[in-house]
């Protein structure tokens, strides 16, 4: 699926093949694409001496292509940075190997001090990038791509610092200040630089447990919490004449158009977590009630928890069952409900293994709940918890009406036999012996149902030990089937399938050819 290609330098036109799925002969030991938002893409690899090139790969030299023969698409594009030999015990030697892609090579030239405004952003990015390529090797140069990040007055004023280089300039000066991301291609050679508000598009893959879900680790932290805010403005000036201290002077508040007091209250964020106090100033502030209607905003749109999650998913789209693979940037459904409520997450990084497709990972970028948010989906997380108890429960009780329906009818069988050995008429017995018949392919059909304790977290028993655990903590599980976990496990759906008989059985008229019958019988 994979097929990894070096060039030894750039003066190297012909590619080298040093990994391909479908020979054998020619594999990496191992390798690892990391892709990820904002950050220098990575390529780590490990090769033995029968690869072809073992002696040849050069540190800052030799040129690397990972290509998805899949999906048609260039995973990484980079030169080697690092190289590391080793000889194990039994005499084996490897050679490891760590790549980065071109947005790398925006470390390795710095920016000459100048003073620059009445410029915009995208002017001013092509001013650091136009310093760049005059500084640097053909191949290392870029060319400005998408860029669509700005601010409100469409104008920058910024000093370039002699002491920072062009990649540290660029997030420093831009993307720190102005938000967007960067993103580097690689196209016919070419390098171009894209900075944009938002890369990426929402699909409607999903990643769901059952599925393809095969980990996650969700963390919610809450150390920022603050829920009873104290807003304050500039420091009060002391008055004329008056003899200043180095004593940290007091603050403009809200206390006096707010009632006397100087905070104000998250009361969804009190109702959650309780009175945790925060402090907010806005320096720039020097009117009461312009800094109660700034505090204000600020308080309802506080985000309250943090969430980031790590999930292992089976990328399916190799395998022509689902549409999208999954991508760095784009947006993609969650659906869990062991963990949380289902959610739009965005993929922020991605770790690939080129021997071992079925293990790569994908990091979910961080989500920011307010108290009100968070509070919400709590309710709706216990109020899904509730409905999966009661389906639970019914379902049990159907499973022991069915048993007790099974032993009356085994006790109706019994009353036949005995009815049919007192009396000797051919053609009652051949009747009887048809009932028989009907009841025996019942019996066969439930008489491998065992008797099951109550299960618990540790133990399976009428359910299994992880259905416990799901009802424990779930909101809603899919329609199980024999092959397929859902609301049970698969193994706990074919107990419930061997309830049924073989043969449609109305209970009803069961009892009343019986009761028929046995009239006749006495009657004669």
């Amino acid at each position: 699926m994979y097929r990894v290609t070096f060039h030894e330098d750039i003066n190297d036109k012909k590619s080298t093949i040093i990994h391909y799925p479908n020979i054998e002969q020619i594999k990496l030991t191992s390798g690892n694409v990391g892709q990820g938002v904002n950050v220098v893409n990575s390529f780590t690899f490990t090769l033995n001496m029968k690869n072809p090139a073992y002696s040849k790969i050069k540190p800052r030299k030799s040129l690397l292509n990972v290509y998805n023969t899949k999906t048609g698409k260039d995973e990484f594009n980079g030169y080697v940075l690092r190289l590391n030999s080793t000889m194990a015990a039994n005499g084996m030697y490897n050679k490891s190997f760590t790549a980065v892609d071109g947005l790398n090579y925006l470390k390795e030239t710095s920016q000459p001090f100048a003073e620059i405004h009445n410029k915009t952003p995208k002017e001013f990015l092509q001013i650091v990038i136009d310093n760049h390529n005059a500084s640097t090797d053909n191949h290392k140069k870029f060319i400005l791509g998408t860029v669509n990040v700005t601010n409100s007055t469409d104008n920058v004023y910024r000093f370039l610092s002699q002491d920072m280089n062009t990649f540290d300039t660029i997030f420093d000066k831009l993307v720190d200040r102005l938000g967007g991301e960067i993103r580097t291609r690689f196209v016919d050679g070419q390098w171009y630089l894209d900075w944009m508000t938002v890369i990426g598009e929402e699909k409607t893959t999903e990643i769901r447990v059952g599925k393809n879900l095969k980990s996650q680790d969700r963390d919610e932290d809450t150390e920022t919490v603050a829920t009873r805010w104290y807003i304050y403005g500039a420091t009060i000036e002391a008055e004329e004449g008056a003899e200043v201290s180095d004593v940290s002077r007091p603050r403009i508040s809200i206390s006096s158009v707010n009632g006397g007091k100087a905070y104000i209250d998250d009361v969804k964020g009190i109702e959650q977590f309780g009175i945790i106090a925060g402090i907010k100033v806005f320096d720039d502030v020097n009117q009461p009630n312009i800094l109660l209607t700034k505090g204000k905003e600020f308080v309802n749109t506080y985000k309250q928890v943090t969430i980031s999650n790590q999930v292992s998913a089976y990328d399916l789209s190799l395998i022509g069952k689902d549409i999208d693979a999954y991508e760095v940037y784009n947006s993609y459904p969650l659906n869990n409900p062991g963990i949380t409520e289902k959610e739009t997450v965005r993929i922020v990084e991605k770790r690939i293994d080129i021997n071992n497709p079925q293990l790569n990972t994908l990091t979910i970028g961080d989500k920011y709940q307010t108290a009100s948010q968070y509070q919400a989906d709590m309710k709706k997380s216990q109020k899904s918890y509730e409905g999966l108890r009661t389906m639970v429960a019914n379902q049990t009780q159907t499973i022991g009406n069915l048993k007790t329906q099974i032993a009356n009818v085994g006790e109706i069988v019994d009353v036949i036999n005995l009815e049919i050995g007192e009396a000797d008429i051919p053609g009652l017995k051949q009747a009887v012996n048809n009932l028989n018949d009907v009841v025996d392919a019942l019996n066969d059909s439930i008489g491998s149902i065992p008797v099951y304790d109550v299960a618990t977290v540790y133990k399976d028993g009428l359910m299994s030990s992880q259905n416990v655990i799901k009802l424990n903590s779930l909101q809603h599980y899919d329609k199980a089937t024999g092959l397929t976990d859902g609301l049970m496990a698969k193994e706990d759906k074919q107990k419930l399938n061997r309830i049924l008989a073989n043969q449609s059985i109305d209970l009803d008229q069961f009892m009343a050819d019986f009761l028929a019958l046995k009239e006749l019988v006495e009657g004669i």
